[in-house]
């Protein structure tokens, strides 16, 4: 059946009966959804000035207060720590997977006014964006879902990092994946050096034995790092992260079909139950940053 209908014409024979738990990423309050499968999680919630209305990632075995340099990063080691389910997802506060629209629509940057989604592609209602039947059809077929990978302008990854961050950073985290996981020097080139297509913000859904692999591998990673770079950017590890999760994903899902790209929805709220999503433009070369 095509994956691009909405979910009220899929029927329950194609979707799985997995347990499937995506957590949304907050720093601020926003407009939030929570179901069975949605939960929203406060990030760095250990060293905020405020106490968000949803669980956070500063209980059990956290990393909370590392925040100012991992980002939303501290939200997923949180879940890898002290959650079990099929499927462990995230998104963000303001930016979701488009689990419901045709695949030709995507996220305008910035969003477009709520005017012109209504006249050129009909109202949409909350409910229908947070298809719990699309998703669960989307994974009885696919083992990861990833956004549609950004263009980097004919930049190479590493060339796009370098330029937009902390070129000692970069350097520092190839030594250390080098070093401590060799089988990876080929990929690194292939990946890092001879390409300019990114998945960017960190975000996936990820089949529960796939996620603990990258989550064992990424921090691992991050924490050696941690203990060697000096004078860095704020949010530095999120950054890194992006660029690490396209390695793993290359280098460990053999089977590409099994790999599902989405676009993404910028949720900018303006009278419930209508958001601003999305229309066919493409992201501009610059967007490069891990969501904030």
């Amino acid at each position: 059946m095509p994956e691009k209908f909405r979910g009220k014409y899929l029927d329950q024979e194609s979707m799985t009966n997995d347990l499937i738990k995506i957590f949304t990423i907050f720093h601020k309050p926003y407009f939030t959804y929570q179901n069975e499968i949605f939960t929203a999680i406060q990030a760095g919630r250990k060293i905020s000035n405020m106490r968000l209305d949803m669980i956070g990632d500063d209980t059990g075995d956290n990393i909370s207060g590392k925040n100012e340099n991992y980002n939303e990063l501290t939200a997923i080691y949180w879940v890898w720590k002290n959650i079990r389910a099929d499927y462990i997802g995230f998104c963000h506060y303001r930016r979701y997977f488009n689990f419901n629209l045709n695949d030709n629509l995507e996220e305008v940057f910035p969003p477009t006014p709520p005017e012109y989604f209504d006249k050129n592609y009909g109202i949409m209602n909350i409910e229908e964006i947070f298809s719990n039947r699309m998703i669960k059809s989307l994974l009885a077929k696919h083992d990861i879902i990833l956004p549609k990978k950004i263009h980097l302008g004919g930049r190479t990854i590493e060339d796009h990092y370098k330029e937009c961050h902390i070129a000692e950073d970069w350097d520092l985290m190839i030594e250390v994946v080098s070093k401590k996981y060799p089988e990876y020097k080929s990929y690194i080139q292939e990946i890092f050096k001879n390409n300019d297509k990114l998945y960017a913000f960190n975000m996936f859904v990820m089949k529960y034995d796939i996620f603990v692999s990258y989550t064992e591998w990424l921090f691992s990673i991050l924490f050696e790092i941690e203990k060697k770079i000096s004078n860095s950017q704020k949010r530095v590890f999120g950054f890194m992260a992006e660029r690490l999760l396209n390695l793993f994903i290359h280098k460990n899902v053999q089977d590409k079909t099994r790999i599902k790209e989405l676009f993404t929805l910028n949720m900018f709220v303006y009278l419930y139950p209508f958001v601003d999503v999305l229309h066919p433009v493409n992201f501009p070369s610059t967007y490069y940053t891990a969501d904030s």
